[in-house]
């Protein structure tokens, strides 16, 4: 069975910290595909693997074969977007941000059905 495929939306001390987990860690069933943050030839690192793709456009990594976007920007616009369109493509989301299912979990009904965790 191939590893899920996951791409993190945001490179702060959260997303970095994530893509540290998944580089050195390297958890069964998991591998770190793409990495999208504004400005991202400042926080390119060293330590990912050279099959990462490091990203600015966030069109091409929701279009990317990711199977998981773990949104890690926050706030609720651009990254409601990111997340609604990521689902829209059948992909699975992990979010840590607080304000986007506060401010819009009210308004899920019509977002695709969520699908079982690992």
């Amino acid at each position: 069975m191939r590893p899920l495929r996951v791409a993190i939306f945001g490179f702060g001390t959260v997303g970095s910290s994530v893509a540290r987990i998944l580089a050195d860690a390297k958890p069964a069933g998991l591998e770190l595909t793409h990495v999208f943050n504004r400005g991202v030839a400042r926080k390119r690192v060293d330590w990912t693997s050279a099959t990462v793709a490091w990203s600015e456009d966030a069109d091409a990594v929701l279009g990317s074969d990711a199977d998981v976007i773990v949104e890690l920007v926050g706030g609720l616009d651009p990254a409601g977007a990111w997340v609604r369109r990521a689902l829209d493509a059948g992909k699975s989301v992990v979010t840590a941000n607080k304000k986007l299912i506060a401010f819009t979990a009210w308004n899920w009904s019509g977002w695709p059905r969520p699908r079982a965790a690992i």
